[in-house]
Parts: structure tokens; C-alpha cells; sequence
């Protein structure tokens, strides 16, 4: 996540609102990720671009939250960048039922700096939140050492810090989406 610098990155997300755009990036159909390179997966709902420096994903998504954008500066160029609550609320909406190292170390981070955020964003968040975090128990022996081997910048939370965050989380979601 580039708002918070808090871990080394591999690859870049790019969401795009409309899958039929998907055809102007995928090498198999012409477009102009043949350019950059031969090597690459698509599906329907993305377009996946390796590289020897990263790979860059080109992924068919609605925003899920208020106010999913912010300009920044990026080399010189203002760009919208998602905001950290729209980049969580993507990974928890889409694939929860996947859970990753990344995502829950991301979960975390964004838990620490933006939890009422994620409260008022209850709906999304409650989709899959329960299925992240029994994933994420279920699999622990599988997924801690790749949490291990995550390069962290200052952010330097255990997994199971991690996982009590997210807890404290889907307990503080049920219980508001109790209330009137």
C-alpha cells in the first residue's frame, strides 16, 4: 500500500470500472500488454502482466466504499490513488475466502489508522470477514511463515497481532450491525 510505505511490493493493482477495457491490456487478445511482455494470465474479471521487476494486475472492480480515491503526487504526476479503506474493503469484499499473509498484514495496518472508517463501512466489511479470519486460523501453519518472510518497513506487528486485530474488528462489525 503506498499510502503507508509499510511493507516491500511486488506488483501494482490498477482497477479499472468496466471488464470489456481488460481487452485493451491483454496480450491474447491484442492489446497492449503484448508490448511489455509475452508472459501473463487473464480471466474474465482480470488481466495479470509478469515482469522481471513485479508483476502489474489489471483487475475489472467497482469502488465498494463513500470516498474510495485521494490525488497524491506520484513522479511529478497527480494521480487518484485508492485510498487504504478501499484497497482493504476490495481485498475483504472479493477474496476473504482467500486470505493472504499480505492482506491480513494489510488488515492490520489500515485497522491501526482508519478503524471507525472501516466501521462506517460495515456492509462491506462484513461480507467476508468472518471466512478472512477462519482462514487465516485454519491455515496458520501454511501461512505464518510467508507472513515471516514479508519484507515489513516500521510495521512490525506478529502474525497473531494481526489476527487479534482482526478479531477485535469482526466482533466491533457484528455488534454495530446489531444496532439500529
Amino acid at each position: 500500500m503506498f499510502h503507508y510505505a509499510h511493507r516491500k511490493s511486488k506488483d501494482i493493482d490498477i482497477f479499472i470500472p468496466d471488464p470489456q477495457f481488460l481487452g485493451y491490456i491483454n496480450p491474447r487478445t491484442g492489446g497492449r500488454g503484448e508490448d511489455v511482455t509475452s508472459e501473463y494470465k487473464d480471466t474474465a474479471e482480470y488481466v495479470k502482466l509478469f515482469l522481471p521487476e513485479g508483476e502489474i494486475d489489471f483487475v475489472a472492480s467497482s469502488t465498494l466504499t463513500k470516498s474510495p480515491f485521494e490525488e497524491h503526487e506520484v513522479l511529478g504526476r497527480n494521480i487518484l490513488l485508492e485510498t487504504p479503506i478501499e484497497i482493504v474493503a476490495k481485498k475483504i469484499w472479493h477474496r476473504g475466502d482467500r486470505a493472504t499473509p499480505r492482506d491480513l498484514l494489510d488488515l492490520a495496518m489500515v485497522i491501526d489508522h482508519h478503524y471507525n472508517e472501516i466501521l462506517d463501512h460495515r456492509d462491506v466489511f462484513l461480507k467476508n470477514i468472518e471466512a478472512f479470519i477462519n482462514q487465516c486460523e485454519s491455515r496458520k501453519a501454511i501461512m505464518l511463515p510467508v507472513f515471516d518472510a514479508i519484507e515489513k518497513i516500521d510495521f512490525n506487528l506478529s502474525f497473531d497481532e494481526c489476527l487479534a486485530r482482526a478479531n477485535v474488528l469482526k466482533a466491533d462489525l457484528l455488534r454495530a450491525a446489531l444496532e439500529p
